[in-house]
């Protein structure tokens, strides 16, 4: 029988059954997350994963621990260019991104950058395999919410312009009248 890893080196033995479910969840995970990124716990507290936990669960991520072989059994169907490539060993966490990728990927890089423990192995996103540079480089993009107000921004710069010049049209027209006002008024006397 083979052993399911919980956290932090708590092992418990699993029958066929429980591992089946185990894979079915995690083809489950894999296929509807937006990203999957792979990290190495080696070294995390219990506070630091509880708290890491917390931070991706604000982020609409989710960090799961299942063993290694189970999650290439669970990977094996998926179309992504480079998985049977990558080897994992060691205490291996999956993070299922469901929301905005960025901010997760922000999120995993900054309690790296705070506790320095939690290597970043690999990442899946848009059906393609991504290094921990790769995962770095994701996370100092600006997050979905920013990169929509900048697109309004830009959208709506144009339209503004418009209404200045439309609005110039009838101020043109006011002080014209009134510049021929005054010079006729200044002419009668």
């Amino acid at each position: 029988m083979g052993l399911r890893a919980g956290c932090f080196g708590e092992h418990v033995k699993m029958n066929r059954e429980q591992k089946t479910r185990v894979v079915e969840e995690l083809k489950s995970q894999f296929s509807s997350a937006g990203a999957t990124f792979f990290v190495d716990y080696t070294g995390v507290s219990v506070n630091q994963f509880q708290s890491l936990r917390k931070n991706l669960r604000e982020n609409d991520a989710e960090l799961k621990v299942a063993k290694v072989n189970l999650m290439d059994i669970a990977a094996s169907d998926m179309e992504t260019d480079g998985w049977k490539d990558l080897s994992f060993s060691g205490q291996l966490g999956v993070v299922f991104a469901n929301g905005d990728v960025s901010a997760v990927a922000k999120t995993i890089v900054e309690f790296y950058k705070e506790n320095n423990v939690l290597e970043i192995r690999a990442g899946l996103f848009e059906s393609r395999v991504m290094n921990s540079g790769e995962v770095v480089a994701l996370a100092l993009l600006p997050s979905r919410q920013v990169l929509l107000g900048m697109l309004a921004g830009v959208l709506n710069a144009p339209i503004a312009r418009l209404a200045r010049v439309l609005n110039e049209v009838p101020s043109g027209l006011a002080r014209s009248l009134r510049a021929v006002a005054d010079k006729s008024g200044a002419e009668d006397k």
